[in-house]
């Protein structure tokens, strides 16, 4: 992303100005063949995020891709993920954005 920002608004490095969010994670829900316990896996995960990271309207955002994973025609399509955007509120620091995926 970088690359693509440095090369596009023609800015120097380290392009801090165009990021997004600090951290990202992925959290892997299994449940081995019982399709019920992998889906209330990734609700309790959900759910402890959430609490975690205050993730409410006007702190967080959440996308819900397992309605909508495979649909369509588009080439491009996402694999079925829950994709939220959160604030890391830390005592003595500034807050700051990341990005967590479920899957």
């Amino acid at each position: 992303k970088f690359t693509k920002y440095q090369e596009s608004i023609n800015t120097s490095w380290p392009c801090v100005e165009q990021i997004g969010d600090v951290l990202r994670a992925t959290v892997v829900c299994r449940g081995g063949d019982d399709v019920a316990h992998t889906g209330g896996l990734i609700v309790r995960t959900w759910k402890q995020l959430e609490r975690t990271f205050d993730i409410r309207e006007g702190h967080g955002r959440l996308k819900n891709r397992f309605m909508t994973a495979g649909k369509g025609n588009n080439p491009d399509h996402m694999p079925p993920d829950i994709l939220m955007n959160a604030i890391m509120d830390l005592v003595g620091s500034m807050s700051m954005p990341v990005e967590i995926q479920i899957h």
